[in-house]
């Protein structure tokens, strides 16, 4: 087996995909799992009574569920979106004819399928709303040209990338307290990020160690009225995670220039 095809078999597994082509290092990993993991587990441990190991394991249940739609969008990105101009960024490290392209597409909808009937998640049509969300999101974000509007179709999608894989299981009524957390502690900096990477963005202290820790303290009022509104600590506990991420952050990229 070549490591070509070996490769491509392996992206057939859902998550592989995301992991190949936007996991670059170890450091991209850690990121991923202190923004995305830890605090979206956390909520929905603090949120349920699932406990630690029911909460660990709803989380990877909608994160798979999650990941195998999600990864539907990359490939349109990377398969067609990338083609049609010259700043296209052409991620697949491989070359993927029709049977991998429906094997790729069929084996998603079946583990999304599985997922939905195994934890009856489908009969929540606040989970199937989300979905039917990112499907719409990321078909903008494909179909647009201009990169300012992408930027509102990439702010929908990092909300959802947050808020997606802990729904299922999760209160109704704690559902806008998600995403409005999603939005403040996680879409916010990504999107100063996105628009840093397509020239939208006029701000250099953007590249300082410091600011994403600047930016999370600046945000305090808002947390913390937040957590009065909603009579919980618990926008206050993901804050101070995040406050404490990205210092964290700061201190490990002085320590990586240092001579």
């Amino acid at each position: 087996m070549s490591s070509f095809s070996a490769r491509a078999l392996l992206a057939l597994l859902p998550g592989a995909y995301f992991v190949q082509t936007r996991v670059k290092d170890l450091r991209d990993l850690l990121y991923l799992l202190g923004t995305s993991f830890v605090p979206a587990a956390w909520f929905l441990y603090r949120s349920t009574d699932l406990g630690v190991d029911g909460a660990l394991l709803s989380f990877g249940l909608g994160y798979l569920a999650f990941i195998a739609v999600y990864e539907l969008g990359y490939l349109a990105n990377d398969r067609w979106d990338a083609e049609r101009g010259p700043g296209g960024r052409k991620r697949m490290p491989f070359k993927a004819g029709a049977p991998f392209l429906l094997a790729f597409v069929a084996l998603r909808l079946l583990v999304w399928t599985a997922v939905a009937a195994s934890t009856e998640w489908w009969r929540n049509p606040v989970w199937l709303g989300g979905f039917a969300a990112l499907a719409a999101a990321f078909t903008l974000h494909n179909i647009l040209r201009s990169p300012e509007a992408r930027s509102a179709s990439f702010v929908q999608l990092a909300v959802l990338r947050f808020s997606l894989p802990v729904i299922g299981p999760l209160p109704v009524a704690l559902v806008p307290l998600l995403l409005l957390l999603a939005l403040l502690l996680y879409a916010y900096l990504r999107w100063l990020g996105y628009l840093d990477s397509k020239a939208l963005l006029a701000m250099p202290a953007r590249k300082d160690r410091h600011f994403g820790t600047v930016q999370m303290a600046v945000l305090a009022p808002v947390i913390f009225f937040v957590a009065v509104v909603a009579g919980s600590t618990l926008p206050l506990e993901l804050w101070a995670w995040y406050l404490f991420l990205y210092a964290a952050w700061g201190s490990l990229k002085r320590e990586q220039r240092q001579p």
